[in-house]
């Protein structure tokens, strides 16, 4: 289970931090923070908190399966990105 909450962790943090400016897919970021509106944003890709629960649900359906087991590993993979996003911080 451990294993699992850090992949999911790591992997969206990835998808968070290559959406800054400056990064691989900054570009794509600049142009969803000019047409997306603010409530799509955060958990698409500007909130690492809420983004784990977003992508916590898809990635854990597509590399695990659904199952209940699921609840759990979601909500520590949304404590876990908090951490992260504490230590990382902004652009």
């Amino acid at each position: 289970m451990i294993e699992k909450i850090i992949i999911l962790s790591l992997i969206i943090t990835a998808i968070h931090v290559s959406m800054r400016e400056g990064m691989i897919f900054g570009l794509m970021g600049v142009f969803f923070r000019r047409s997306l509106p603010a409530v799509m944003r955060s958990p698409l890709f500007e909130c690492l908190t809420c983004m784990g629960g977003l992508y916590g649900v898809i990635l854990h359906a597509v590399l695990w399966g659904i199952s209940l087991s699921m609840i759990p590993v979601i909500i520590a993979v949304i404590g876990l990105n908090s951490i992260i996003d504490k230590y990382i911080g902004d652009e």
